[in-house]
């Protein structure tokens, strides 16, 4: 083996090893909604209703699929429904490492497969038993991997890049976006050559569309249901626009609670967008394609979004981040001859690294949603009270703590039904003004376990009684 190869082996080693021992650091920590009703929903279905249930475009298949196998071998625990996200998640900063060190320098493909270990929002969907870990690793080859195609036309490259696109489509039906923006690339290609030879740079990913395509098939009609009816999530539709949403979406990038990391570290992605478009062009503007075939689907349609439906994007913008730090660093150079830019580099990085650090010891403190905690203090400090679960969570509350009465946020509770009571809820904007009224009035506010993602994930615990 080469020296260059032995290297290769060793810092790809580093992060994959770094990335699993991160991902493993709470893997039982309580589940929260997405996967509780990922759970509930699908994955204990049977097998053949797992791959036609498709009532919402939720269930992503191949990630209920892999669950199931999970949990068919080592039971229904925390761990073994994660444990497929665990894998995908633990390998995905190497695999990014091998293939951005093929277009830019070995240190800022390095340091971004750190950024991608230690982003806690990456260590966050590796630890989710959903499919957005295969949508961010499996996005990526398949990019990579039809450019691969383009250039080389190996047979080989063009069954790897199918595959990859398969299991991407299927972890995750938004990957079709990333497809179509490979066929509108394909589609300029040809349209500048007007080559015959180059008609397959187009054709290919429409295969792939296509076969992804088929693999919804059994549940179509359910998806078309759900698109044309005049419900289907648009009640929330175009909060996109939100500045909230805006927020949210730049520190699920930076990996980061803190909003002013989350700018600095976009400022720093905005001045490698030099360096990405010079030195990984193709790739750096399918990225941007996919992400905005997405909002602009959720726009025409008028369907909810939420920002992990555009965590695809968080591998190009750690390189951005990466190639910014870089730059800055030159630049550092420029004034300061004596100071070598690696170190600079190096010291720049390890500073967000800090940050990233922070944010990551807050996630492990406080965890997704506290559910599994709310459930363990109310068994532990008052098992003969009565139990409320109010508003959108009701029932996924009753997953730790079967006992609790669900009741829905839109109905409107009197006071006789919670006096002498508990109320558990969240997702504040669930509940009646009443409601909210009548707790505050009657009810305490013992205790909120905070969530480390979004703040309607927070839980309280309301006592209604002296």
């Amino acid at each position: 083996m080469s020296r260059e190869k032995k290297r290769i082996l060793v810092l790809f080693s580093i992060l994959t090893v770094i990335s699993f021992i991160l991902r493993l650091i709470q893997i039982n920590q309580g589940l929260w909604y997405d996967e509780i009703y990922t759970l509930w929903g699908f994955v204990l279905k049977s097998w053949k209703e797992i791959i036609s249930y498709m009532p919402v475009p939720n269930n992503h298949i191949l990630y209920s699929l892999l669950a199931k196998l999970s949990i068919k071998i080592f039971g229904i625990k925390e761990w073994s429904v994660r444990l497929p996200a665990l894998i995908i998640g633990g390998l995905t900063p190497g695999v990014y490492y091998l293939i951005f060190r093929k277009k830019v320098d070995e240190l800022s493909a390095f340091i971004t497969g750190l950024f991608l270990a230690f982003s806690f929002w990456a260590v966050w969907f590796s630890q989710d038993a959903r499919g957005y870990s295969g949508f961010i690793l499996f996005s990526g080859l398949s990019h990579f991997l039809y450019l691969e195609c383009v250039e080389k036309r190996k047979m080989g490259l063009v069954l790897a890049y199918l595959v990859c696109s398969l299991a991407l489509g299927y972890f995750f039906l938004y990957g079709i976006f990333v497809l179509i923006s490979q066929i509108g690339l394909g589609f300029w290609f040809w349209l500048k050559e007007r080559d015959r030879k180059n008609l397959w740079q187009f054709i290919l990913p429409i295969i792939a569309l296509g076969m992804v395509m088929a693999l919804y098939v059994p549940g179509i009609n359910q998806l078309l249901v759900y698109g044309l009816s005049p419900e289907g999530g648009r009640e929330i539709g175009g909060r996109w626009f939100n500045l909230d949403f805006m927020k949210e979406f730049l520190k699920m990038l930076s990996g980061s609670h803190y909003l002013w990391f989350a700018l600095l570290l976009s400022g720093f992605f905005i001045l490698g967008i030099y360096l990405l478009n010079r030195e990984f062009s193709i790739f750096f503007w399918l990225y941007i394609l996919s992400g905005l075939l997405i909002v602009l689907f959720t726009l025409v349609m008028k369907i909810f979004i939420y920002p992990r439906f555009l965590v695809l994007l968080m591998p190009m913008y750690y390189l951005g981040v990466g190639l910014g730090i870089k730059w800055v660093s030159d630049k550092i150079r420029s004034l300061f001859p004596k100071i070598r830019r690696p170190i600079m580099q190096i010291a720049l990085s390890a500073l967000v690294l800090v940050f990233l650090n922070v944010s990551l010891v807050r996630y492990y403190e406080l965890g997704k949603q506290g559910f599994k905690k709310a459930g363990e203090y109310i068994s532990r400090y008052y098992p003969e009270r009565g139990v409320i679960s109010l508003g959108m969570a009701r029932e996924e509350f009753r997953y730790y703590y079967v006992y609790a009465e669900p009741v829905p946020g839109d109905i409107s509770l009197l006071p006789q039904e919670v006096i002498g009571k508990l109320v558990v809820a969240s997702h504040p904007w669930s509940w009646l003004g009443a409601n909210s009224s009548l707790l505050n009035t009657f009810c305490r506010e013992e205790k909120v376990w905070r969530s480390a993602g979004y703040s309607e994930n927070d839980v309280f615990l309301f006592a209604c009684f002296e």
